[in-house]
């Protein structure tokens, strides 16, 4: 039988993002596993394709965050009004409510205005898109987690 290898090589009691900020720190890629183990908030992410936005999802949950999902920028603004997230994490292409049309909304409305927003995209020019929207981040598609769980734990509010 073959060993596994991965962050849960190893039995070890706790939640998921516990196990991971452990191996995190025993690999010396973190100096602390508090990060990780303390409650977070909670991250919108916003994407039309169904693979990707549960596929997020599923990742960003597993490192101790609460999760909501949109599928477009409408849903994602009542979202917002209910689930209060510390971060949004936004795609510009989207049939319906674009990217674009969502954060012009949501910067005109004083109570979500100041939720900060990583765009990811794989649109030419998207990153000067973001830049002009006042993005807090951008982030190309395809998208390595482990980047983008930098940008989430750097731009998501407490």
């Amino acid at each position: 039988m073959r060993a596994r290898r991965g962050l849960n090589a190893e039995p070890v009691a706790g939640n998921l993002a516990a196990i991971d900020a452990e191996h995190l720190r025993r690999s010396g890629r973190v100096a602390s596993s508090k990060l990780m183990t303390q409650p977070h908030p909670t991250v919108l992410i916003v994407d039309d394709n169904d693979d990707i936005r549960e596929g997020l999802a599923t990742y960003i949950s597993r490192q101790g965050y609460n999760v909501e999902t949109a599928s477009d920028g409408a849903e994602a603004l009542s979202k917002m009004r209910s689930a209060h997230p510390g971060l949004v994490i936004l795609d510009l292409a989207m049939p319906g409510m674009t990217g674009m049309g969502f954060r012009t909304l949501q910067v005109a409305n004083p109570d979500l205005g100041q939720i900060p927003v990583v765009v990811y995209s794989a649109l030419g020019g998207a990153r000067e898109i973001a830049d002009a929207m006042g993005a807090a981040a951008f982030v190309e598609k395809p998208v390595a987690m482990r980047d983008l769980m930098v940008l989430v734990h750097r731009h998501c509010l407490k």
